[in-house]
């Protein structure tokens, strides 16, 4: 009973909430403010953000762009993230210019092909194998796998 009591007003106190966030964003549409969806959610994700490092304080004596010139750990994390990493000179110019010999040596060095073998036909195990290139999107076969 407790629990469908605490729901309930859960229930309600949800629906007010609604109820002021559309009264809100009503009243900025009429008053000639337009806010996109996505402007509202990035604000919120910076308040949230703030509000956690306030709760969860860190005191760092290096920023990672810093942690990203180490010997290795640019290298490392750009390995890690792969060609997502082509996104981080959206994310700041420091740490872009931080990762951009690893982004490079990555981007080099990728091996992007995907490996498919064995397998079951049937009742019988297959030993054979083929290659899928993403990028050309063409598969070929690759020498039979022994026993």
């Amino acid at each position: 009973v407790k629990l469908q009591q605490g729901h309930a007003l859960l229930s309600a106190s949800f629906e007010e909430l609604r109820g002021l966030h559309q009264t809100l964003c009503d009243f900025l549409v009429e008053s000639g403010v337009y806010v996109s969806v996505e402007l509202l959610l990035a604000r919120m994700h910076r308040q949230r953000f703030a509000a956690a490092r306030v709760s969860h304080p860190i005191f760092l004596d290096s920023s990672l762009t810093e942690a990203l010139e180490l010997p290795g750990v640019g290298l490392a994390t750009a390995h890690f993230l792969g060609l997502d990493i082509q996104a981080l000179p959206a994310a700041s110019r420091a740490i872009s210019r931080s990762t951009d010999g690893a982004l490079g040596e990555v981007l080099a060095t990728r091996n992007l092909n995907l490996y498919i073998s064995g397998g079951l036909g049937g009742q019988e195990c297959l030993s054979s194998a083929e290659c899928f290139n993403p990028e050309m999107g063409e598969w070929w076969s690759v020498p039979s796998m022994t026993q």
